[in-house]
């Protein structure tokens, strides 16, 4: 009887153990949203604002930065959250590799831009032997206000989400001696950060039509192929790309369908490591897929969601089953969604087959002339490879980067139009609006005249020359191919011409058609007596 009672008494406390544990796990989680969302967002957003700030405050946000670094030393913190190096490691490794080998900025002073990157690349070594260094990384990373790109976001959450863990497991660890640590539960806070990613579009696709199923039904993912063929992202020869399209035309339904499967499997995905881990490795290869039909490269994010697909399996003999923590990270999925933790991108959108794309070419003294592809306009690539540039027209705009709409009447009027002139026209003049704006101008031509100036001089593109250029991280957006050949450099350069190009294509008749395609701005290039090298 004493023996009987005696194991009634384990498991009574045991269960209040797990239950104690569990209680203080979920603090540490709540206290981790709260954390990023109400210090460390803030925080960011105070450093990549320097410029605007007194030196007081300024030194008062570093000190800020230095405490968090001493907070990730502490035990309780340093001890779980390298469980996330792998994690912290590819996502500082990616962004400090796009930032340190991008090409020079022209219009400003070389020197800050040597010190940046240097420094970047120091505290990424740091941070690679010293995990905590990783949180001084971010705050130099953000101090000159230049990373916050579409593509570099995922990963910079990722380490914002390292710092914010660190209070509550130093606050925990601090007030409750006995507090045993879960990795589980921060495991899926890093990949709800990750997965976030591709909830929101879902939902943004779900919302598109008047019924949740009619992006599913009514989308035709064949338009972006084409828009991105027409763009510059060409595989293959247009007489092997347009049975490809017109294949893909009758696969509509399939893929739209499978697209929305991948981005809301995150929801469920919360149960086991097992389920996790392959639902990051999905979303990775889904990256792949993108790429593949629209040129439209999330390489940062396919190295972030490998990493925390392998942490997962790592972790798997951590886990500690939990119905709880299975339903709260789907509702940190849908708190995401709706932007009351931190802010992923829409991306929903209708694909049409009508791309508008602004063309830069140069012409050289020796009479040449050559395209001017977004690959060789780094560190601008990405802007450079999108709907940058509209506003040197007077063209009325009616659609945004690779034919994406968001109004479905608008969808359809072009899709009726068949890519006829005068309809596409007048669809301009319902639906379209002028982007024309002189002071972007300005910018667009000083950044043309500082580049070329420079490049005529004999100055180098970038920290990577000759051979060296294999090592620079690839571009986001690879739209680099044209009609003309490109421009490498090599020769000087003359006169930046830009024009504007409407392409439609027809997926019955299986043409391409260029609808108008005239020239809208010139920048003559001239010397200029301040020296940015």
């Amino acid at each position: 009887m004493k023996s009987t009672a005696s194991q009634a008494q384990g498991a009574v406390g045991e269960g209040a153990r797990c239950m104690f544990s569990e209680m203080w796990t979920l603090a540490v989680v709540a206290g981790a949203l709260l954390s990023y969302r109400f210090l460390i967002s803030p925080l960011v957003k105070l450093t990549s604002s320097r410029a605007a700030m007194p030196i007081g405050g300024f030194v008062g946000v570093v000190v800020i930065w230095l405490v968090l670094a001493v907070v990730l030393h502490l035990e309780g913190a340093v001890d779980t959250l390298d469980d996330f190096r792998l994690v912290i490691m590819v996502a500082t490794t990616a962004v400090t590799w796009k930032t340190v080998t991008a090409d020079w900025n022209f219009s400003e002073r070389r020197r800050p831009q040597v010190i940046y990157r240097l420094g970047l690349l120091f505290l990424l070594v740091l941070s690679l032997i010293d995990l905590p260094v990783a949180v001084l990384w971010l705050m130099w990373l953000v101090s000159a206000g230049k990373p916050w790109v579409h593509h570099s976001m995922l990963a910079i959450r990722l380490v914002k989400m390292y710092a914010a863990v660190a209070i509550p497991l130093f606050v925990v660890h601090l007030f409750v001696p006995n507090y045993v640590e879960q990795a589980s539960p921060l495991l899926l806070l890093f990949a709800g950060v990750a997965l976030s990613h591709y909830v929101k579009p879902a939902f943004s696709k779900i919302a598109l039509g008047r019924r949740p199923w009619s992006w599913v039904v009514e989308n035709q993912p064949y338009a972006l192929a084409a828009s991105a063929y027409m763009w510059g992202w060409r595989r293959l020869p247009e007489r092997l790309t347009v049975p490809l399209l017109t294949m893909s035309a009758r696969l509509s339904i399939p893929l739209n369908a499978a697209a929305l499967v991948v981005e809301l499997l995150p929801l469920i995905s919360g149960f086991s490591p097992w389920t996790l881990g392959v639902s990051l490795g999905i979303c990775a290869f889904f990256n792949i897929v993108v790429v593949v039909l629209s040129g439209i490269f999330f390489w940062e994010n396919i190295l972030c969601l490998g990493a925390l697909s392998v942490t997962a399996f790592l972790l798997a003999d951590q886990w500690a089953p939990s119905w709880w923590m299975a339903i709260s990270f789907g509702a940190l999925l849908l708190l995401s969604s709706v932007h009351l933790t931190w802010k992923p991108w829409d991306l929903g959108w209708w694909d049409t087959p009508f791309a508008v794309r602004m063309i830069w070419t140069v012409s050289t003294e020796d009479g040449g002339t050559f395209e001017l592809h977004n690959d060789f306009l780094d560190p601008y690539e990405r802007d450079y490879g999108r709907h940058y540039g509209y506003f040197l027209c007077d063209e009325r705009i009616c659609t945004f980067h690779l034919g994406g709409v968001f109004n479905s009447a608008l969808r359809d009027a072009i899709f009726e139009s068949a890519g006829a002139p005068r309809k596409i026209e007048a669809i301009k003049k319902t639906y379209g609006a002028s982007q024309r704006d002189d002071e972007q101008t300005d910018s667009h031509d000083r950044f043309m005249i500082d580049l070329f100036t420079g490049l005529n001089a004999g100055s180098r593109r970038g920290p990577l020359a000759g051979l060296c250029r294999v090592l620079k991280a690839p571009g986001g957006q690879l739209f680099y191919r044209g009609d003309l050949p490109p421009y490498r450099g090599g020769k000087t350069v003359a006169e930046v011409a830009v024009r504007y190009r409407e392409t439609y294509f027809d997926v019955n008749e299986g043409t391409f058609t260029t609808i108008t395609d005239h020239l809208v701005h010139r920048t003559p290039i001239m010397a200029r007596s301040d020296d940015h090298r």
